[in-house]
């Protein structure tokens, strides 16, 4: 996760120092794709991270309601 963060602000960064240096080019686009790209993947970790949990806590539910 931590890695994940540090790309998506290496991108922001990247696109920043594009924009501040007035060198914007078709790379800014592959900037901003790959930005999306973490960021979504990012979004992902976190939902699947509760979903696990919840998944933990009715099984864990289901385990004291059987014995």
């Amino acid at each position: 996760m931590f890695f994940e963060c540090f790309i998506f602000t290496g991108y922001i960064f990247g696109i920043v120092g594009k924009v501040l240096n007035g060198t914007i080019s078709y790379v800014v686009i592959f900037y901003v794709i790959n930005l999306v790209i973490v960021g979504v993947d990012i979004c992902l970790y976190f939902r699947n991270r509760r979903l696990d949990k919840e998944r933990e806590r009715l099984c864990l539910e289901d385990e004291k309601e059987v014995a």
